[in-house]
């Protein structure tokens, strides 16, 4: 994807739910989907609360402009993590054991899904939750990621040469 390519970011063109989705899920997952399929949020993917009798997943929907590149990148990463003993949900494989499927044009991946007693929204819980971001930067900082791991297309983070000027834009405006 080109550096200063567009792409598309809010609620118009974010993938929505529909029975290819729930066909492809079932098809190459084996998980037949019981009962409603909650959208858990996202900005960029459509992410489903999906389950199959007691199991509980995440069905990951990715835009169009998600690459395989970057998706393996992305998994990689959470290998990683993973391995060092930082809690880290993987990707379960389709039938075939691909780590990731496709539905239509856009890449899907399920991964079980992590219940959680609240959100990082209290300064409690933020002191808690900043040791373990201490160590998953430690841990990714050798990570030797591609290309497509290292800039997103559409990225909620400033690459570190742009970091100073724009916090001076943000704080004056």
């Amino acid at each position: 994807m080109e550096e200063d390519q567009y792409v598309e970011r809010g609620p118009a063109g974010r993938p929505q739910p529909s029975g290819d989705l729930f066909r492809v899920l079932e098809d190459r997952y084996g998980i037949r989907s019981s009962g409603e399929t909650p959208d858990l949020g996202g900005s960029s993917s459509l992410n489903l609360l999906v389950w199959d009798n007691e199991r509980r997943y995440v069905m990951r929907v990715y835009r169009p402009w998600m690459t395989v590149d970057r998706l393996a990148a992305m998994q990689a990463a959470r290998r990683l993590l993973a391995d060092a003993g930082i809690p880290c949900a993987l990707p379960i494989s389709t039938g075939d054991g691909a780590s990731w499927t496709t539905a239509g044009d856009h890449l899907v991946e399920v991964e079980p899904h992590v219940e959680a007693d609240g959100k990082m929204d209290t300064w409690a819980r933020l002191e808690a939750g900043l040791p373990l971001l201490g160590r998953i930067h430690s841990e990714l900082r050798s990570y030797g990621t591609t290309a497509a791991g290292r800039r997103a297309p559409a990225a909620n983070s400033i690459a570190p040469a742009n970091l100073v000027p724009g916090v001076l834009r943000g704080t004056q405006r």
